[in-house]
């Protein structure tokens, strides 16, 4: 079936729990395409070990016993290669895939890469936002000034329009007319400075998404 929903979750075990082995382990328990079975390495304590005993994940400090456990690929990241050897003799009549640290390594090496490029292109967005950020600050500065000066027009007007009485309601209409269109400018301003704050979050987003790239 070719449907997106009937597709299988490929299962892994992964032998090594050091740097690499935590590196794998964090990348696949990261998927929806890909469950992690198991974690295999001598230490108790080694970090992918630890990762995987807060995420639910079964462990193992014996090789052997591990390998009991079906998966679709077993991931040797131990740089031993005795260790590789003991799972491909072990698993010579299984379907298990086993993936050794060399390509494991070169996996990684791949993906951080590429992450490195996403990140940069990401961060040059980031950038060209933060600088249109900086220019519409500023002219929503300016528009800000020539909104308190038509103000400032506005009270002459009424003031005018006072001291001439009847032959100044002219003067009454123009300051009610600028006064109307202040507010306007006045409510754009509000809005743009709206805009800029949720660009604002969605920046500080964009600098979270580049540290996990990292």
């Amino acid at each position: 079936m070719t449907d997106e929903s009937s597709k299988s979750v490929a299962t892994i075990g992964i032998v090594g729990g050091g740097k690499i082995g935590l590196q794998l382990f964090e990348l696949f328990s990261a998927s929806k395409n890909t469950r992690v079975e198991y974690i295999v390495d001598l230490n108790p304590e080694a970090p992918a070990i630890a990762a995987a005993r807060q995420s639910n994940v079964a462990t193992f400090t014996s090789l052997d016993a591990a390998l009991e456990r079906p998966v679709d690929f077993v991931l040797e990241v131990t740089g031993n290669g005795r260790v590789a050897e003991a799972i491909a003799q072990k698993l010579d009549h299984h379907k298990t895939q086993v993936i050794t640290h060399q390509m494991a390594y070169i996996l990684l090496s791949a993906i951080s890469e590429s992450n490195r490029r996403v990140g940069v292109e990401i961060n040059g967005i980031k950038q060209e936002i933060t600088g249109s950020m900086a220019s519409i600050a500023g002219l929503v500065e300016s528009i800000k000034d020539v909104a308190d000066q038509m103000k400032i027009l506005a009270i002459n007007a009424r003031i005018e329009a006072a001291r001439l009485g009847e032959q100044g309601k002219g003067f009454a209409v123009v300051a009610s007319e600028i006064s109307r269109a202040a507010e306007s400018v006045n409510e754009i301003t509000r809005q743009i400075d709206q805009v800029n704050t949720l660009i604002a979050v969605a920046s500080d987003k964009i600098d979270r998404s580049l540290e996990r790239l990292s």
